[in-house]
């Protein structure tokens, strides 16, 4: 085995117990013992159970879903085995359900070449583990980076075989109460739509409900029961006007990964802010143009949402002015819209379960845990 190498910003594991000790955040945990054997297709992307896999090239059916008979089994129960190869190219991806930073797994090989471990594209696309020999134990990894998929390769000619069981990941936690503020303190969350939309319409109604229903597709946020208003203006209705942050001083908001994105009303609409507003409704990371109709300071600009023929919009990506105005481009198009919640008051701690899980980012990890370990 081969540990990741040193410009890598993950740590790797052989203990399982050790790496859910270093995990932040609820442990799901796949155990296959509900899935039926099975080959996966040739080519394709198959659930299977909490997790997916793509195989590419799998011509011989090598890839499968096996009973706890086989020579390598881990624990005598299902397992999924995958076959790789350099020549022809053979490939099998691990596709998490959502974005992850840690992830391990139960496994054994027997090969002639090393099986390739990579976190894909998601990170740098370089290698970061090779398993190699007639070897079994438990490797995990703790990366400071966010990912949704782990490939599978064979960097050589020959063939490689590995087989694994109780793979384990921890989602990145999606934030309802920022972790710095204390009971009774209130503050607002925002977000970038992962959606896009036109911005023809020239009713504000039209966008409130917009990023509204992108907020309530995750569990933790409808479970807020609150209004949410685009970041945007018409030619009737400012930015300002509608978020409702044209009074002073004003609360502090944030993203949902906990950072802040200013202090309160004033730094909001001073030009810059103080992160990008790049997190969209289930914490993901976007770069990208989103349509405003605003001038830097909060106020309608000459290309509103709903102008003809084009409307003003700012950039995810970007911190300065030009996170809320940078250009402007066809209303026809479709962009991202930010999104603020209404004021919101972080809730005391209690014993209770139906609150503590929500404080911790929990309640989406909870519904599809089959075997979670915290």
């Amino acid at each position: 085995m081969y540990p990741p190498p040193a410009y890598s910003a993950t740590t790797t594991f052989t203990d399982r117990a050790t790496w859910e000790a270093a995990v932040t955040g609820i442990i799901q945990t796949e155990d296959f013992n509900s899935i039926t054997p099975f080959s996966f297709p040739a080519n394709g992307t198959t659930p299977v159970g909490l997790i997916s896999v793509e195989t590419v090239n799998n011509t011989n059916s090598r890839t499968k879903v096996l009973a706890g008979t086989d020579s390598l089994n881990l624990n005598g129960s299902t397992f999924v085995q995958i076959f790789t190869d350099g020549d022809p190219v053979i490939t099998a991806t691990i596709i998490f359900p959502e974005l992850v930073t840690a992830w391990g797994m139960d496994w054994g090989e027997y090969t002639v070449d090393d099986t390739q471990i990579t976190f894909g594209a998601d990170i740098s696309n370089e290698s970061l583990f090779n398993l190699t020999g007639a070897y079994g134990g438990f490797v995990g990894f703790v990366s400071d980076t966010e990912f949704t998929q782990v490939e599978f390769s064979d960097p050589f000619i020959s063939w490689a075989r590995i087989v694994f069981d109780d793979l384990s990941f921890a989602a990145v936690p999606i934030i309802t109460q920022p972790p710095s503020l204390n009971p009774g303190e209130q503050y607002r969350l925002a977000f970038v739509t992962s959606s896009v939309r036109d911005a023809t319409s020239t009713d504000i109604a039209d966008y409130n409900t917009f990023v509204t229903n992108a907020a309530n597709t995750v569990p933790e946020r409808a479970a807020l029961n609150s209004e949410w208003f685009v970041i945007g203006s018409t030619s009737t209705v400012s930015a300002k006007v509608n978020t409702g942050t044209n009074v002073s001083p004003g609360l502090p908001i944030f993203l949902l990964d906990g950072s802040k994105l200013v202090d309160d009303y004033g730094d909001l609409w001073d030009y810059n802010i103080d992160v990008p507003l790049n997190r969209t409704e289930i914490a993901t990371a976007l770069t990208g143009r989103v349509f405003s109709g605003t001038q830097n300071l909060g106020n309608i600009d000459g290309m509103p949402l709903g102008n003809s023929p084009n409307v003003t919009y700012g950039r995810a990506d970007l911190a300065d002015n030009q996170w809320i105005r940078r250009q402007n481009q066809s209303a026809s198009n479709t962009k991202h819209f930010y999104a603020l919640s209404a004021p919101l008051t972080v809730v005391p701690e209690p014993a209770s379960l139906s609150v503590l899980v929500p404080l911790l980012g929990g309640l989406a990890l909870l519904r599809r845990g089959r075997s979670a370990r915290s």
